[in-house]
């Protein structure tokens, strides 16, 4: 329950549905004449859509996530037994591969990519964990980045398919399960940087070394210049990300899984 509880959360309390949400509770007001409670709505909508669509205002909300935890130095690794690499969306039915249907969406491409080469640093299993939220089409996210990863050359025997998940908590509850089962007492842990807090926060504390492994970047660490106040369709999708991570953090503290 809670999983499609927290889906409509996001899609009618975060933006553009929050956007939606306002402009219809300014529709009364405006059409009684209420002039005061019309203009502070109004200025309410303008002033937030305008932060969320300009870099620093997104940068506010997305870069802490982003720099909690530093890019992962392989060098200072010592017996890790696993890497796990969480799912991140797929494309349905477009595929650059024509016998495909599925195909990993940028999110879930960045973190394979990363994945693969500290695979080739450490030579350990790797854990692919993601299923079918919502989803129309046949297959798991899981079994689509397994064949990404044999096609990098991956031998099958080094993957270990999750395909149960279908959000970051029980992305932690059946991986940490496989890992238990198979005796890994460290794993690094591979998903966007933006969102490896919350899943750091799920993984942790349950008997098993965790490495974060950041694997991309949305925020950038540049001088802002008179364009970075200029509203981009970017940057509010990048403020969207992060206000859903924040609401995901605070989702899993107040609710039952």
């Amino acid at each position: 329950m809670s999983f499609f509880l927290s889906k409509i959360f996001t899609y009618l309390f975060l933006p553009p549905g929050l956007f939606i949400l306002l402009l219809l509770l300014l529709l009364p007001f405006a059409l009684k004449g209420k002039r005061f409670v019309s203009t502070v709505l109004v200025f309410l909508i303008l002033f937030s859509l305008y932060f969320l669509s300009i870099e620093p205002g997104s940068d506010l909300i997305l870069k802490s996530l982003e720099d909690r935890y530093p890019p992962l130095n392989l060098e200072n690794l010592k017996n890790v037994d696993a890497i796990v690499i969480l799912g991140g969306g797929l494309n349905e039915g477009r595929s650059p591969f024509p016998e495909d249907n599925l195909y990993p969406k940028e999110h879930t491409l960045s973190r394979l990519i990363y994945g693969y080469f500290i695979w080739k640093k450490l030579m350990v299993p790797i854990v692919l964990s993601g299923g079918r939220p919502l989803m129309s089409l046949p297959g798991t996210e899981a079994d689509v980045m397994k064949d990404f990863l044999v096609r990098l050359g991956v031998p099958d025997s080094f993957i270990i398919v999750e395909n149960r998940s279908r959000n970051t908590y029980e992305n932690a509850l059946y991986s940490l399960k496989i890992c238990k089962d198979s005796d890994f007492k460290s794993i690094v842990l591979i998903s966007s940087a933006f969102h490896l807090a919350r899943a750091l926060g799920l993984f942790s504390g349950k008997g098993i070394t965790v490495y974060p492994a950041p694997s991309s970047y949305l925020t950038e660490a540049h001088p802002y210049t008179w364009i970075s106040f200029l509203p981009h369709a970017s940057y509010l999708y990048y403020s969207f990300l992060g206000l859903k991570e924040r609401m995901g953090m605070l989702f899993y503290k107040i609710l039952p899984k």
